[in-house]
């Protein structure tokens, strides 16, 4: 039995538009694949009025402080706290090493990991005054 043309040219069309989606596919997971953890480690205090931090390590700042209300959040990386549209205009490779969204909460703070943590979200009590240091893995001790 012979496959007449018109069926030969429809699967050839379903294989060519199946094989586009499938390396569509691939390609869009390969770009949406987390960085590798930078090295770094922060001292976070709750203050009155905000938060402030100190860079021990892998940061281009020493300390790094501002207000925030109850459930308010701010972008901080490497080289200091950044806004969404300064991430939206630039290259992510001027963000290189760590990027996370730092919230402010009634009971402590809650991070949200953007690029190099192996953490995705981390959350923990803190009362006014109070510290915890912060790495690329979680929370880690104050020395």
């Amino acid at each position: 039995m012979k496959i007449p043309l018109h069926c030969k040219r429809r699967y050839a069309k379903l294989l060519l538009i199946a094989f586009i989606t499938t390396s569509g596919t691939v390609l869009l997971a390969r770009h949406k694949e987390p960085s590798p953890p930078a090295s770094f480690k922060i001292i976070v205090e709750k203050t009155a009025n905000g938060i402030a931090m100190h860079g021990v390590e892998g940061t281009a700042w020493v300390d790094l402080s501002f207000s925030l209300r109850s459930n308010q959040s701010r972008v901080v990386n490497a080289h200091g706290m950044i806004s969404l549209d300064d991430i939206l205009s630039s290259n992510n490779e001027e963000h290189a090493g760590f990027m996370f969204v730092i919230t402010k909460t009634k009971n402590g703070i809650t991070l949200k990991g953007l690029k190099g943590t192996a953490w995705k979200a981390l959350s923990f009590s803190l009362g006014e005054h109070e510290k915890q240091a912060i790495d690329q893995q979680g929370m880690t001790e104050l020395h």
